[in-house]
């Protein structure tokens, strides 16, 4: 009785500890926040972002001109400001800061139910910690939203799983269809993921009719809000179209000179005419060979440094991509730059596999542990590989990964601790279940 008394109180701390630490974070984005022009990071697409969230202030919702690109974070920028009252763009930072240290929260703090909650706090401090994801939250950009949203699924995941309360279960993954639609609006390529994500859960856990229904409900509300998305860009620019992506940038030449046939420049907008579909659908079919060789840069964009020979230098709606101290080695006009030398093509090709085989060993590692550590493993993996197939099939860079960063550091995390101690079995953590 005692040492259970006591597990309780240590992961009360831990629980206490984590909020902490994420207000500390807080507190030091704010002083930056007060140190930048109108309080937000305004760079690269961000002016064009900036300029129709006004244009959603003035006309509404349906406000015209607004690219599919960004149509979802501007109308979700647009109803929080309406609900707080603010007029100006600098509460957005603060806004986007707080959910995200939220989310960091709940997520990690979840994992003390698990049989990985050493976990919690290391991982707390790589996601607070992570420049590229944590600076996000300061740049007027949807990252940052879709990654606190999909962490906060996770979480819920995890809550439910522990208790295993049969009754709770429809609520529990009906919220997080509702957390899913929002990132879905913001990002729509996240849909592919999430969908997987909420089938794997339902049909897991409890009988297969209720599996059923309860999948359908979760589905149709997954969906509901990028299906508005839909309405909204109809209306406001007669051309239904979904973003294949809301990152920026050149297509990796995946998509040059090829698509121009089909009526597009690039992947980045699909609009739902049949004509244009069917010929993007042709023009894979015929293409499949050469479709599969020029996807490869894609797949690794998708995990490539922010800087060097595999990053894309058209990105730059992110803090970090002006901050991070490799800039200090960027060479002069007179001599040739460290970041494209042979030398950074080996760190940025270590860097790469740095991130995937850590993340394929962490995943493998939660999965083995079966139970509530293998329905984490599945639903991560989800939205993973669902977003990093997307961003292959279309177009992918560093930025791409930023919603689904926090799972990622997860399996990580787990796979470097895996390595480093050679799969020797951990002593048993106090707070995992009995």
């Amino acid at each position: 009785m005692k040492a259970r008394r006591d597990a309780q109180e240590k992961a009360a701390s831990l629980r206490a500890y984590v909020a902490f630490v994420g207000l500390a974070v807080l507190a030091g984005k704010g002083v930056l926040a007060s140190r930048l022009e109108q309080g937000i990071w305004i760079d690269g697409d961000g002016l064009r972002r900036a300029t129709e969230i006004t244009a959603m202030a003035t006309y509404g919702v349906a406000a015209p001109g607004i690219d599919a690109l960004t149509a979802g974070y501007a109308t979700i920028v647009h109803v929080a400001g309406v609900v707080v009252g603010a007029t100006e763009l600098w509460p957005i930072a603060l806004l986007q800061s707080a959910f995200f240290s939220f989310a960091v929260w709940y997520m990690t703090v979840a994992l003390l139910r698990t049989r990985v909650s050493w976990a919690t706090v290391p991982l707390a401090y790589l996601i607070l910690l992570n420049p590229a994801l944590s600076l996000s939250t300061l740049a007027l950009s949807g990252d940052s939203v879709t990654a606190s949203l999909l962490m906060l699924a996770v979480g819920q995941l995890i809550r439910d799983i522990a208790t295993d309360r049969a009754d709770r279960r429809p609520r529990s993954i009906l919220i997080t269809a509702v957390l899913l639609s929002l990132a879905a609006l913001i990002e729509p390529t996240l849909a592919v993921g999430s969908i997987a994500f909420l089938l794997s859960w339902a049909a897991a856990r409890g009988n297969r009719e209720q599996a059923i229904w309860i999948s359908s409900g979760a589905l149709a509300l997954l969906l509901a809000l990028p299906l508005l998305l839909l309405v909204r860009n109809q209306i406001a620019n007669n051309s239904a179209a979904l973003p294949a992506s809301s990152s920026q940038g050149t297509s990796s030449g995946f998509v040059t000179g090829q698509t121009d046939r089909c009526g597009i420049g690039s992947l980045d907008v699909v609009s739902l005419n049949g004509s244009t579909f069917d010929c993007l659908m042709t023009w894979y079919r015929e293409k499949s060979a050469s479709t599969s060789e020029a996807a490869m840069p894609n797949a690794v964009a998708f995990w490539s440094p922010w800087v060097g020979p595999l990053a894309d230098p058209s990105v730059r709606d992110n803090p970090w991509v002006a901050l991070q101290p490799m800039n200090l080695l960027d060479g002069s006009h007179d001599s040739p730059s460290i970041v494209d030398s042979p030398i950074a093509s080996i760190v940025s090709w270590l860097w790469v596999l740095a991130c995937v085989i850590p993340m394929a060993v962490g995943f493998l590692t939660l999965r083995g542990l079966g139970d509530l550590e293998t329905e984490i493993s599945v639903a991560a993996g989800w939205l993973i590989a669902g977003s990093w197939l997307v961003g292959v099939l279309t177009h992918a860079d560093s930025s791409s990964r930023l919603p689904v960063m926090g799972m990622a550091l997860l399996l990580q995390l787990l796979g470097w601790r895996f390595m480093l101690t050679r799969g020797r079995e951990p002593s048993r953590d106090p707070f995992a279940p009995a």
